[in-house]
């Protein structure tokens, strides 16, 4: 067991959606079955994927975008879809989710990658803010 897969249990922990007995049991799961923690608490349904990145994402100090919700509505700003080329964002596997502060927010899976944030720049001509987002779920 690695030391972030304890701290992504903690975090889980802290927002109180794990026990402590239950992530012992699965960091013990998770060293018989040489699987990912995170692989193993969605998988079983006892943490959904966008709680697990939400915590995710607080720790390393990016913005979530939880498109779950987002596709019922209201997270979803059309004049942020359509400030990118939708060829462009779905070859860079990216959602224009909003406008702020003069920039494109954007979800993407890999919220480091700045080649992307770069390219998606260049596409939308102006600044863009990287969220992180379940990959399945940016289409």
């Amino acid at each position: 067991m690695s030391k972030v897969e304890r701290q992504l249990g903690q975090m889980l922990v802290d927002r109180r959606l794990l026990t402590k007995d239950a992530l012992e049991t699965h960091l013990a799961q998770a060293v018989s079955s040489n699987m990912p923690l995170a692989q193993i608490l969605v998988a079983e349904g006892t943490v959904r994927e966008s709680d697990i990145l939400a915590a995710v994402a607080e720790r390393i100090d990016v913005p979530f975008a939880p498109l779950e919700v987002a596709k019922g509505g209201d997270l979803i700003d059309a004049q942020a879809v359509g400030a990118i080329d939708r060829a462009i964002a779905d070859e860079l596997n990216a959602l224009p989710i909003r406008l702020e502060n003069g920039s494109i927010v954007v979800a993407v899976a890999d919220p480091f990658n700045q080649e992307k944030k770069s390219l998606l720049e260049k596409a939308g001509g102006m600044p863009v803010m990287l969220a992180l987002a379940p990959k399945g779920a940016i289409t």
